[in-house]
């Protein structure tokens, strides 16, 4: 049924008088429920209200997105098993542990999972999200957040995916649509594959820094250096070694020997 596009929902063993039943089924269905809340759910999903949450879902989301910040919440209420990574506690182990490293890291930092390169990111990341991007990267596809980049960036992302070993570039000068019109950007950045214990690549980590400030600032000092070199022989701002004379100041009186 699951396989079909079918929702299962499956009396909890507690509630029912023959445990081993409902127990078969449990390990395949989207929902566990008392014998008594099955009526009220069914109801909601025939009008096509959202399935609630298991108990086990929610806890299991609120302990591995534990935190303050504004990612975190979006991501403990995010409804996983409508994305393609599923539920929470399907998750395998190494996702949930690089997950977890990178929420916790002071870097701005992202992981980007499965063939799909599905988005999970912390709360410094986002800013190169801009205003156009955030929230619905959050669990979004990283091709789809990121066209203006993926002519770029999708080749060296698919170098580290097929070979496992990891990309990057210093400084790197790149056209970002993050808040309504491409804006020049400098990042340092490493695409790191993530795998598992017999080396598969499962997933993308992504570590960046913007250095746009400090290459704008060394743009800036490289100008006024040039400027200073070219004009450290001149006497005067003009090519003849005198200023010009506006048009509309008389001529100095000439003084005559007698």
């Amino acid at each position: 049924m699951r396989e079909a596009g079918g929702l299962v929902v499956a009396q909890s063993p507690d509630s029912a008088e023959f445990a081993s039943m409902p127990k078969s089924a449990a390990g395949s269905a989207h929902l566990v429920l008392p014998l008594g809340h099955i009526g009220g759910v069914l109801a909601d999903m025939a009008r096509g209200r959202p399935l609630p949450r298991p108990r086990s879902e929610i806890e299991a989301a609120a302990a591995l997105f534990r935190g303050p910040g504004e990612v975190e919440r979006l991501l403990r209420a995010k409804d996983w098993p409508a994305t393609p990574l599923g539920p929470v506690t399907e998750w395998p182990e190494v996702l949930r542990a690089v997950v977890r490293i990178t929420l916790d890291s002071g870097f701005p930092a992202a992981v980007w999972w499965g063939p799909e390169l599905i988005q999970l990111y912390n709360e410094s990341w986002r800013q190169f999200l801009g205003s156009t991007k955030h929230p619905q990267a959050l669990a979004g596809r990283a091709d789809q957040t990121w066209p203006e980049l993926w002519s770029f960036v999708g080749p060296m992302i698919e170098d580290a995916r097929v070979r496992g070993v990891a990309s990057g570039a210093e400084n790197m000068p790149m056209l970002m649509d993050r808040n309504g019109s491409l804006e020049e950007v400098f990042v340092t950045f490493t695409y790191s594959p993530i795998t598992d214990d017999r080396g598969t690549v499962l997933g993308i980590q992504n570590s960046i820094l913007d250095t746009t400030a400090t290459m704008i600032a060394e743009r800036r000092m490289g100008l006024l250096r040039a400027v200073a070199t070219e004009t450290a022989g001149a006497r005067t701002p003009s090519t003849s070694g005198s200023w010009p004379r506006p048009p509309w100041r008389a001529a100095p009186p000439t003084c005559r020997s007698r």
